[in-house]
This record gives structure tokens, C-alpha cells and sequence, in this order.
């Protein structure tokens, strides 16, 4: 049926409406005053059977899936193990509580949606299926709404929980740095305490907006029979929304303040995304460079003595990882910086809202784009990479063969500008709480591997006696435990 159209054909239909419209309203408002009571008691009785019957099993099984699966390194299956009685204690109470208020909606709405889809076009004898549609039919569909819920709660449940313990691709497995969960708790606290108080004031300066605009659309559609109003079953929710929009209002202003709270804990995700990505690009990078001869015992030496001549590790490598970070991120216009996986991009938007990520997330991505205008070429950015690297230890830049530098004058000023700068961001970062623990682990990954290539450490060298002692000191013994290595 097409809606009518101007002002008082509308308006004439509106008013030949209403006495039908009321008429509906009120007769399935009784019946579903009639059924409400057997509905609500038999969905409630049934959510809450089925929630308690089934939270033994859901606890045993969600512990031994966890524990047992392979997916997950054994760090994480411990903090796992910590916060999961969090979700099995509040899941009863929760559950049964959304039971009661769906059990409630459903017994009085279910009745009325009823009355006005038996007049629907094309249905037969109305009178008969206005009076008695909602009422057998309203209960028997609480029974499927059961059984469809048993069906979640205990094969679904258990088929996703049984998929956990499955062996991940290739023998992989996902697992978590205990060191960088105080710095992602942290960030995450102070990214709550911001995003709260800021969301929900621009949340509360635009409802009365979002009130005057939603009533003004409901209206008119009301008049019109237009949107949710052409539609016979849907005139009387559309009818209630314009009676309750304010309550919308109000719980869209709550909703935005309580995802404020998750959207700043997000923070913690974010630093765990970047401390994790950064030292495993380390430990990379610093493997490869031991290999080529780049890095050697006694740059590790000269970094764990806090020597001058120590740079080339605590800060030239650091550096070096940046650069290939932003170099990448430059090449796939990434709007962010663009991390190893090539899937994770940390942004202006999705990055923690603290003072530290503006201290040096922003002065890395003006950098990019820099490198992203500057169009370097190959040679160019070797040249970046290696005076990035060796740029802390000023006597061995002076004296190593860092490759060709560019012909012009300029550039080669611009390029030498740049790595000072990105020098300068890491050193600053280096500074940083928990930097130096996180760093000294991808350190004993690289002094495994400067062993090998040396051949053990029954090689003599002129270094091994110093080495030696200090890769058994109680740090890096902390860093040697199985489940903080490389992921196998």
C-alpha cells in the first residue's frame, strides 16, 4: 500500500487510522497482560534452570580446554586462568538477570506484535486471529526460544571450547609477555580515566539533540505512515518508540559512557601491540645483523656497562627497528605506523589517548611522511638505515664504510637530520620504565646467537670470560624461561 501524499491526505489518514491503531494496541495490551505472567514464568524458570544446570560444566570444561590447549603459551594460560573466574562468577547472576527482562518483554510484547500481524494483507478470518493469535502460539514460541537457547549454552559452548584445543597453524601459539601486563594495565587506567569524563560530556551536550531529532523524525513518519509505520507490525513499536524515545536517549548517554571505559582500556591492548612489536623486531633484526658480523660481543658489552660506545645497542638498534617500521609504513600508505605482521596498524585514532603516545607517537609519523615526500631510493635508505644504527657510537660511524652517501649535499644533510631525530625519539623512549628489562630479553636471544656463530662458548675469545657470568645473571635467567621465547 502506497503511503498517501501532501499535508492533508496524510493528515486524513492519520486520523482514520488512530482509532484503528488504538483499537489493536489495546486489545493485544490485554492479552498480553493475560499471557504475561505464564510467559514470564516459563522463560525465567528455564533461562535460569539452563544457566545453573549447565555452569558445572561450563566451568570444568572452560578450565580443562585452557589448560589443555596448544594454541596458548603457558604465561597466558595463567592469566587466563586468573581472570576467567571473573566471567564464570558473574555469568549466573547476569544471564538470569537478562532472562528476567526478556521473559518480561516477550510476554507482553509478544501478544501485541501478534494482534497486529493477523491483519496483516493477505491473511483470512481477522477477527478470529486477532483474538487468539499470541496467546497458545506466544507460549509455544517461548519453548522454541528455550530450546534455541540450550542449544547455545551447551553444543555451541562446547564445540567453539573444544575447537581451543586444537593445534594452532604450523604449531604456533599465542602467548603473553608478563612484563608488559603492569605497563598495559597502566595505560589502560589512565586511558579510562580520560576517555570517561570526555565521552560522556560530549555524549550529554549532544542528547538533547539526539531527543528533539528523533522525536521530530517519529512524528513524521507517524503522520506520513512512512518508515517504520508502513508496515502494519511494526506500527506498535514505532508507536511505543515515540513514547519512550526519551528513555533511548538516556540509555544511549549510559552506553556511550560505559564504552568509554573499554575504549580506554583498549590503551592496554595498544602498548602491548607496540612493546611487543618493537622488541620482537629487535630481537630480529639484531639476530640477522650478529650473523652479518654488523653487531658485535663487544657492542653487547659495551651496552650491558652503559658505555658510550654502547650505542649501537641500546639505541642504534632500537632506531633501526623505527626506521623499517616507518619505511614500511611509508611504502604501504598506511595512515599509521604499519607493524611486522603488515595487519596491525597503530594510528592517531586507535591509539592510546595519554601524554606518552603524544610524545613520540606523533613526532614518529610526521617522520614517515617525510620519508613518504622524500621518495628515497634504495641506496638512500640503506644509508639512512646504517647511519640510524651506528649513529651512537660517533667514532665507528667516522671510521665505517656505511655505503654511498648521496651526491647531493642537501639530501645527505636531510637524511643525516632524520636519524638524529629518530636517535633522539629512541633514546628517549629508552628512558622509559620497563625498557631496559624488556630490552635485556631480546639481548640474550642475540648473545644465543653470537654463541652459535662463534661457535659455543668453548671458542675462546678475548670476550668469553666476561660474557659468561653475565648470561647467567638472575635477569637474564628471568628472560631464558621457556614461555618468554620466540613462539615455535
Amino acid at each position: 500500500m502506497e503511503p498517501p501524499r501532501g499535508l492533508w491526505a496524510s493528515l486524513w489518514n492519520f486520523i482514520r487510522f488512530l482509532p484503528f491503531f488504538l483499537g489493536l494496541l489495546i486489545l493485544g495490551f490485554i492479552k498480553g497482560l493475560i499471557m504475561f505472567p505464564v510467559i514470564f514464568l516459563l522463560m525465567t524458570a528455564g533461562i535460569s534452570g539452563i544457566i545453573l544446570g549447565l555452569w558445572p560444566i561450563h566451568c570444568f570444561y572452560t578450565y580443562y580446554c585452557v589448560l589443555s590447549t596448544k594454541q596458548f603459551g603457558p604465561c597466558l594460560k595463567l592469566i587466563l586462568c586468573i581472570c576467567i573466574p571473573v566471567f564464570l562468577i558473574a555469568w549466573p547472576p547476569v544471564g538470569i538477570a537478562c532472562g528476567v527482562l526478556g521473559g518480561a518483554a516477550y510476554g507482553l510484547l509478544a501478544p501485541m506484535f501478534a494482534t497486529f500481524r493477523a491483519v496483516e494483507e493477505g491473511r483470512t478470518d481477522k477477527f478470529y486471529h486477532c483474538i487468539c493469535d499470541g496467546t497458545w502460539s506466544a507460549v509455544k514460541e517461548s519453548f522454541t526460544i528455550l530450546r534455541d537457547f540450550l542449544d547455545v549454552c551447551y553444543y555451541s559452548y562446547l564445540s567453539i571450547m573444544g575447537d581451543l584445543r586444537r593445534q594452532g597453524p604450523d604449531g604456533k601459539y599465542y602467548e603473553i609477555r608478563l612484563l608488559y601486563v603492569p605497563l598495559a594495565l597502566v595505560a589502560g587506567i589512565l586511558g579510562s580515566m580520560i576517555d570517561f569524563p570526555m565521552i560522556s560530556i560530549v555524549a550529554l551536550c549532544k542528547s538533547p539533540y539526539m531527543l528533539f531529532k528523533g522525536w521530530h523524525r517519529l512524528s513524521h513518519d507517524c503522520i506520513g505512515r512512512e518508515g517504520p509505520f508502513l508496515e502494519t507490525i511494526c506500527v506498535p513499536f514505532a508507536g511505543l518508540a515515540i513514547l519512550l524515545w526519551p528513555l533511548a536517549v538516556v540509555g544511549a548517554v549510559l552506553g556511550s559512557m560505559v564504552s568509554s571505559i573499554f575504549l580506554g582500556a583498549y590503551a592496554a591492548v595498544i602498548v602491548y601491540q607496540l612493546a611487543d612489536a618493537l622488541f620482537k623486531e629487535c630481537q630480529r633484526h639484531g639476530e640477522v645483523m650478529v650473523s652479518e658480523g654488523i653487531i658485535t660481543l663487544k657492542d653487547i658489552e659495551d651496552a650491558k656497562n652503559n658505555k658510550s660506545s654502547g650505542g649501537v645497542i641500546s639505541i642504534g638498534l632500537p632506531a633501526y627497528c623505527l626506521l623499517q617500521a616507518l619505511l614500511r609504513s611509508a611504502k604501504a600508505n598506511s595512515t599509521g605506523i604499519l607493524l611486522s605482521d603488515n595487519v596491525t596498524e597503530i594510528t592517531s585514532s586507535n591509539r592510546p589517548k595519554d601524554t606518552f603516545f603524544d610524545w613520540f607517537l606523533n613526532p614518529l609519523l610526521i617522520i614517515k611522511d617525510q620519508i613518504k615526500a622524500d621518495n628515497l631510493s634504495e641506496t638512500e635508505e640503506d644509508y639512512l638505515s646504517k647511519s640510524v644504527l651506528l649513529g651512537g657510537d660517533p667514532a665507528r660511524l667516522k671510521n665505517s664504510d656505511i655505503g654511498p652517501a648521496p651526491a647531493s649535499e642537501l639530501r645527505k644533510a636531510e637524511l643525516d637530520a632524520l636519524a638524529r631525530r629518530l636517535q633522539g625519539i629512541t633514546k628517549s623512549i629508552s628512558r622509559y620504565p620497563t625498557f631496559r628489562r624488556r630490552f635485556d630479553g631480546s639481548m640474550k636471544t642475540i648473545l644465543d646467537e653470537l654463541a652459535k656463530k662463534d661457535g659455543g662458548s668453548g671458542k675462546s675469545s678475548s670476550h668469553g670470560p666476561q660474557t659468561v657470568p653475565k648470561s647467567r645473571s638472575m635477569l637474564e635467567r628471568l628472560f631464558s624461561q621457556k614461555s618468554l621465547r620466540p613462539n615455535k
